[in-house]
């Protein structure tokens, strides 16, 4: 749907469409925009010509931050921790270096890395210790 309808079918006056990278689009009542950062949280602003022309525009939802609850944790950039986009960004570095052996078993490390880390962040909670009274 255009922007324009799917805004005033939202509860927060907002218009979402998902990229075919799996980035948000979000555009407001008054025509501005944001993206979604491609590497770390957060949005940027964007031109409002870059938002023209889309027509699969959903109104944004009260709890828009539910609408990617069955995707996991380690997956949405935007909810990594910093030590998890370090090592992200340890990755790209290494693959910048160029193709060989050695770096693809660098960069498979690092991906063993952060999926350490992510399965530490995301580790059930210890069950609490029975108290002597």
């Amino acid at each position: 749907m255009h922007w324009r309808e799917a805004i005033d079918h939202s509860p927060q006056e907002m218009a979402v469409r998902i990229m075919t990278n799996g980035r948000r689009m979000m555009r407001f009542l008054d025509g501005e925009g944001q993206i979604e950062l491609s590497l770390g949280p957060g949005f940027r602003r964007v031109e409002q010509e870059s938002l023209e022309g889309f027509m699969d525009w959903e109104p944004a939802q009260k709890e828009a931050h539910n609408m990617n609850d069955d995707i996991p944790r380690r997956c949405r950039v935007n909810l990594l921790t910093p030590a998890e986009l370090s090592i992200r960004q340890a990755i790209v570095a290494v693959e910048l270096v160029g193709a060989h052996p050695l770096l693809t078993d660098a960069v498979n490390l690092l991906s063993q890395a952060k999926d350490k880390v992510a399965d530490y962040i995301d580790r059930p909670p210890a069950p609490q210790e029975a108290q002597d009274e």
